[in-house]
Parts: structure tokens; sequence; C-alpha cells
């Protein structure tokens, strides 16, 4: 039972505000949301109306997709966060969806003015939603899933988002480093 004063539930809390205070598109903010209170469609979560479905994931063919498998312990896309963690100095390796989620909001913490900052801030919710276009992409249009194609996408969102949040005119990876060019 859940109780007043719950640090988990304190965390989910702070996590959904920051979730919806973030200039993210509206669908990968729904997307986050959902995420958070564990309502994506994961196929562990859609067999529970199909029970014939298999649970396994598509990526690693090893465990049953679970959003914690999904986005935390498959073995396919470890090294993925890994080379994250190595351009951001965090280390971005979780065994569950709350220490990712808690990740994320230490990531955030109080606002600041520095533009790098704001665009790191940007690395988990571009990571998941790159994971989860390429692994729906795998699943129901039959097109092949390569990490590489993950990172790429990766690096498109945290551009594109972070142009948008900071007001640069680009944003880019060089050399395992986050840079900005002004606006």
């Amino acid at each position: 039972m859940v109780e007043k004063g719950d640090p988990e539930v304190l965390n989910m809390v702070e996590i959904t505000r920051w979730i919806w205070r973030t200039r993210l598109p509206l669908k990968v903010r729904i997307f986050l949301w959902m995420a958070l209170q564990g309502r994506i469609l994961t196929k562990e979560y859609r067999a529970i109306w199909r029970s014939t479905m298999s649970t396994t994931c598509e990526l690693c063919r090893v465990a049953p997709e679970s959003i914690d498998h999904l986005f935390c312990l498959c073995p396919v896309l470890l090294p993925l966060w890994r080379t994250l963690g190595a351009a951001t100095g965090r280390s971005l390796v979780f065994s569950n969806r709350m220490e990712l989620w808690e990740q994320m909001r230490d990531f955030s913490g109080p606002t600041s003015a520095r533009a790098l900052a704001q665009v790191e801030n940007l690395v988990i919710p571009a990571t998941l939603w790159a994971i989860w276009l390429g692994r729906n992409k795998l699943l129901f249009a039959r097109e092949r899933f390569y990490v590489e194609n993950i990172w790429d996408n990766v690096l498109f969102f945290i551009s594109a988002w972070g142009c948008s949040l900071v007001g640069a005119r680009r944003v880019r990876m060089v050399r395992g480093e986050l840079q900005i060019e002004p606006g």
C-alpha cells in the first residue's frame, strides 16, 4: 500500500512535474508520462489482453519485453547507454526504470541558465523516444533494428529539441562531447 510521504511516490510526482514542464514535443511528454506510469504497450503489457502472444523482446530475443527490460536491461541497448554516459560524464546504466527516472530528474536538477546543461537534460528523453520508435519500426513495420540508427536518432532529437530550447543554430556531438553553436 502506498502511504502519504512515500519517497517513491514523491519521486514520481517530481518526475511527472518535470515531464509536463519541459519544452519537449507533446507526444514525447505523453510517452514519457505513460512510461513512468508503466502504461506503454510493451509486449509484456499487451500480453495481459492477448494470452497467446509471445512476450520475448524482439531486440535480444532473450528476456520478456517489459519497460524495465526494454529501457534498462536489454543487452542490445547497453552499449548505447554506456556511450551516452561517457559523453555526459554520468553513469547511464540502470537496473530498473525507477533508477532511470531518478537519473533523469537528477540530470534536470534546478533549472540552469547554461545552455549546455539544458541540452544535456534532453539525453535521457531523446534516448527513450529513439528506442521506442526503433522498437516500433521493428515490431510493426518489420524494419531492421540497428543500434547505430538509434544513436543517430538520439543525436537528431537532442539537436532539434536543443536548438529550439536554447535558441542555438546547431547542437552536435563532437568526439563524444555535446557542443552548441549559438544562433
